[in-house]
């Protein structure tokens, strides 16, 4: 097997703001070409590995350029295959600040100014969105799905990406046993005990309490949590975002407000 390509070479590419469900997916896909080409699970997660395989995609943050100004030019994808990941705005955020202030301890204010924040805030989650949603005829190809419906029936989203990549001989008990896989408890277990020995999913120390599930990579993922944590200030300033930038043609949440 050769080893990790360049990350223009390849020709497959999942895309997304971070905290969309991109780990998720990749376990899940990953979990897939393991049943297929016959490798060893705990390679999922090694790119030196998995992006040696023949059109297996790349799984990309492409959210900003080095001063994390979000990048609008994307002809770069014009002979790429795209399969563009998206989550609630609100519960990426969410999942974001306690990404940002449990694990990586790169902010230390509240979810609040978090959501406002020009660096992290939903502002640019959203802006993020639009940029590509307004370029998705610039791809080769372009596939849109959503972090809601893979929690709905991931069988049939990952069904999708499958079929969307072009990777042959999947069966039904394949992608039923990669869903079983990749199921959130089962991860949070692997992340536990390090199964990957991967940074995306390596615990930050051994995870025994309860209160410590903030600092893990995967923790409860579900749907709207985001807007639990939401002050009325936070709802008024989510609103106005929405009014100035979220269109019906791309947005079909945020509507729990």
């Amino acid at each position: 097997m050769e080893g990790k390509k360049e990350t223009y070479s390849f020709i497959n590419y999942v895309i997304s703001y971070p905290k969309c469900g991109r780990t998720w997916l990749h376990v899940a896909l990953g979990k897939v070409f393991s049943c297929i080409k016959g490798f060893q699970d705990k390679l999922i997660l090694d790119s030196n590995f998995i992006y040696g395989i023949d059109i297996f995609p790349y799984f990309y943050h492409d959210h900003s350029d080095k001063n994390r100004s979000i990048v609008e030019n994307k002809t770069k994808y014009s002979s790429k295959s795209i399969i563009f990941l998206t989550r609630d705005p609100v519960d990426v955020v969410w999942s974001y600040y306690l990404h940002c202030k449990h694990r990586t301890k790169k902010f230390k204010g509240s979810f609040s100014k978090f959501i406002e924040s020009e660096r992290y805030g939903i502002e640019k989650v959203v802006l993020f969105y639009n940029i590509w949603f307004k370029n998705s005829l610039i791809p080769y190809q372009f596939m849109d799905i959503r972090y809601e419906d893979m929690s709905k029936n991931m069988n049939v989203v990952l069904q999708y990406v499958v079929d969307f990549i072009g990777l042959e001989n999947c069966t039904k008990d394949i992608i039923d046993k990669s869903v079983e896989f990749a199921k959130f408890e089962n991860m949070r277990q692997m992340e536990r005990h390090n199964y990957f020995n991967a940074g995306a999913m390596k615990p930050l120390n051994p995870i025994k309490k309860k209160k410590t599930l903030k600092k893990r990579k995967i923790r409860s993922g579900k749907i709207g949590e985001g807007y639990k944590h939401l002050s009325k200030f936070d709802k008024i300033y989510v609103n106005k975002i929405i009014e100035k930038h979220v269109s019906a043609k791309y947005f079909c949440f945020l509507d729990l407000l």
